[in-house]
């Protein structure tokens, strides 16, 4: 009966870390603090310009072991191109790296955005045993301003991983 509840207590360990990382040291956004900016929007990775607008499965196949958050909206674009800047973290447990390459999709899982991986974040590993590199951060561009969104991961083994948290475009992160 141990053996049995062990993986249950190490998995509720786990999903305690990933929520307590889930803003780093960030107070939760409520809608008012992000930065609304009166530029356009940045243009997304030049890797992703073709899959935007489709739906994820028909663009990524198989699944890949790696962990990571969606923590919040970034940036808010108005003018000629809106849009929301958002941002987060991911690990490829497998490669044992940085996921490079993020993409947003809606809850009907289509693709709306897209985000280059590789940031510094020094305040993951300290937190999450065995991510062993700070360069696990991510930022991206969605044309979406309403709505939820969720970040898929895209590993080096060609597979998909859905990161933690769902994030309101218009409002705070849940």
């Amino acid at each position: 009966m141990i053996v049995a509840t062990r993986p249950l207590a190490y998995a509720a360990l786990c999903i305690a870390m990933v929520g307590a990382l889930s803003a780093c040291g960030k107070p939760e956004n409520d809608g008012a603090a992000v930065n609304a900016l009166k530029t356009p929007l940045p243009p997304y990775p030049a890797w992703s310009v073709a899959m935007i607008g489709k739906p994820l499965a028909s663009v990524v196949h198989g699944k890949a072991d790696c962990m990571g958050v969606f923590d919040d909206v970034l940036a808010r674009h108005a003018g000629a191109k809106p849009g929301s800047e958002v941002g987060g973290w991911a690990w490829d447990k497998t490669a044992k790296k940085g996921v490079q390459h993020i993409l947003i999709v809606d809850l009907d899982d289509h693709i709306i955005g897209a985000a280059e991986g590789g940031l510094r974040r020094p305040d993951v590993p300290p937190n999450m045993p065995g991510v062993t590199s700070e360069f696990v951060g991510w930022r991206g561009v969605t044309e979406a301003t309403t709505g939820t969104a969720l970040a898929v991961g895209l590993a080096a083994n060609g597979g998909q991983c859905a990161l933690a948290k769902a994030v309101k475009l218009d409002g705070a992160a849940y």
